[in-house]
């Protein structure tokens, strides 16, 4: 490479360099305007470091003759730069923040304390009359009360504002109050001491003294902004701080028998590497920082560490029940209304029936059960999360189609019957003519927006719903529903509905688009029932160019499902209104 082109290379790196420190901005707008092109120069500060590293070697390298030997030795500042400043900021990092664990000091009790007080700040207040939430009972007090060691755990939060203390124990009660926030994780030994009537109660704190205290103190620091703050901390940048102590009541006070520091710091990535720095905001950068990898010294884990000091066991219990066991167990004990505790064990029972890889466990034995008494359980009353659930359990509802009929009826909850109504779409005739009158009763008043619910089963119930069906087909948002339940209707219905099937195609705008869903349905009903060839006539006439897999065929095989399932895993939606976060499983 000529010197000329070297130093102009140099400087319009220079100059890039200095624009992406003072305006990082900029940089942003010139990948917009190039369409993407420009995302190379987000590594130009990279490049200018490694072609600053190479430029001695650069320029010997035009030298006549050369000298290999002088040339290889020029390029030593390439490894080092990628490799040794990294190790080096490394190492010099770490050796750094000894000095955080210098002061640590190991020590345990000879008898566990039956009373334990946890301090650490506090992230939110929400006054005393909210114990859980303002001082809750976080998983290291769980584990220490679940040890029945320790009979009161004293929860402190602390804030420059305010102290909140909550006393928590256990208590045997037949119905356990609310004990845990909607942040605050329930340990699976928790939830089966909750469920077995071990229930945790929050209190506000008495003046009884405690005979230990563990303080936890967690820090954070920012990362460097911009290469100033990166070079200053090149060798001293620390993450985040922990400290656990462990102290005995003592006449004098408290006499520290364990304190452990966990520090995690941050060093130059390796290769070295120029990034840019967060920001907020949309279309936002920071200035140029070096990458950088985390590294943790002195980790441990506190409520191990916590336990041992303590004198107990570490051991886990065996979770008792299964998720299914616990929801049946809770109902039983339950009191009017269930809690929110007690409905997070719902949830939990839902999220293992998850389908996982393509594979769902099947709804049977005690999990067919827990459905069963959920469904009839009037307490329970938000059914968003088991949309999934319920739609791949059509062999639990049709074993008992006619108490989901009864809770249908009795519920008016449109959300839960129009899940329900989705699996009775899909069952066979045999369940569904014995009970024709009772499912009519709540096809009329369900919302027919509802592709696949329950109206689509409306010609499939061994009773007369032709009308029924030829005026919900002239309704816009009834339309798409109607032709599917026509599509699938019984012999002798569809053919009554034929008129109706072609007066809804003659009734189409001319349109060079492709067909909309309710006129495919209507179109595979027509071929269905023997008049493929008046429909194909209709569709030619309405839409001038429509492709030929449009068109049906003169002898279809099975157009229509004899169940408007296959229709409603792929059409089925919720109607406006309806649950619009509804958890598919």
């Amino acid at each position: 490479m000529k010197s000329r082109t070297l130093a102009i290379i140099l400087t319009i790196l220079i100059a890039f360099s200095f624009i992406t420190s003072a305006a990082p901005g900029l940089l942003i707008y010139l990948v917009l305007f190039t369409f993407g092109a420009g995302l190379l120069l987000l590594y130009a500060n990279t490049a200018l470091i490694y072609l600053l590293a190479a430029t001695p070697a650069l320029i010997l390298l035009k030298w006549t003759p050369r000298n290999w030997r002088l040339i290889a030795l020029a390029a030593i500042p390439l490894p080092a730069v990628a490799i040794g400043v990294p190790l080096l900021t490394e190492t010099l990092t770490a050796r750094h923040v000894q000095h955080y664990i210098s002061g640590d000091v190991s020590g345990s009790f000879a008898e566990t304390p039956r009373s334990v007080e946890l301090v650490s700040a506090a992230q939110y207040y929400a006054g005393l009359s909210d114990p859980p939430t303002s001082a809750g009972c976080d998983t290291l007090c769980q584990r220490l009360l679940l040890s029945r060691r320790v009979d009161i755990v004293r929860v402190t939060r602390k804030s420059t504002e305010w102290s909140g203390e909550i006393d928590h124990v256990i208590e045997q009660r037949n119905t356990c109050p609310e004990a845990f926030g909607s942040n605050e994780p329930m340990l699976p030994e928790t939830k089966d001491a909750l469920v077995s009537g071990s229930c945790f109660i929050s209190r506000v704190a008495s003046a009884e003294p405690m005979m230990a205290r563990i303080e936890i103190e967690n820090s954070k620091f920012p990362a460097p902004q911009n290469l100033g703050q990166d070079f200053a901390r090149a060798v001293n940048d620390v993450k985040r701080l922990q400290v656990l102590k462990i102290s005995a009541a003592s006449p004098g006070g408290w006499s520290l028998k364990l304190q452990k520091t966990q520090v995690t710091f941050s060093h130059w990535m390796m290769p070295l590497n120029l990034s840019y720095s967060p920001c907020h905001g949309v279309f936002c950068i920071g200035p140029p920082v070096f990458m950088r990898s985390e590294r943790t010294l002195n980790g441990f884990d506190l409520v191990a560490v916590a336990l041992q000091t303590l004198g107990i066991d570490n051991q886990k219990p065996n979770e008792l029940f299964s998720p299914a066991g616990r929801v049946a167990t809770m109902l039983d004990r339950a009191g009017e209304r269930l809690t929110d505790n007690q409905k997070q064990l719902v949830t939990d029972w839902v999220v293992s029936l998850q389908c996982r890889n393509g594979k769902c466990p099947p709804v049977a034995g005690k999990d067919a059960e827990v459905l069963l008494r959920l469904v009839q359980d009037q307490r329970f009353q938000d059914f968003r999360l088991m949309d999934g659930l319920i739609g791949r359990s059509w062999d639990v509802v049709a074993d008992h189609l006619d108490l989901f009929l009864d809770q249908m009826e009795a519920r008016n909850d449109g959300n839960f019957s129009g899940m329900v109504g989705s699996v009775i779409a899909r069952l066979d005739g045999k369940y569904l003519h014995p009970r024709g009158d009772r499912i009519l009763a709540l096809i009329m008043n369900s919302d027919w927006r509802w592709v696949g619910g329950i109206a689509a089963a409306s010609g499939r119930l061994g009773i007369d719903t032709a009308q029924l069906i030829s005026e919900r087909l002239g309704w816009l948002e009834a339309s798409k529903t109607a032709a599917l339940a026509a599509c699938t209707a019984d012999v002798a219905i569809g053919e009554r509905l034929v008129p109706a099937m072609l007066d809804y195609l003659r009734a189409r705008p001319i349109s060079n688009d492709a067909l909309d869903q309710a006129a495919r349905y209507v179109t595979k009903g027509l071929a269905r029932f023997g008049h493929s060839e008046e429909a194909k006539q209709i569709l030619l006439d309405r839409y001038p160019k429509l492709q030929g897999s449009d068109l049906p065929p003169r002898s279809p095989p099975a157009l229509c499902p004899t169940s408007a399932f296959a229709a409603s895993n792929q059409t089925a939606r919720h109607p406006p209104g309806a649950s619009a976060h509804a958890l598919r499983l």
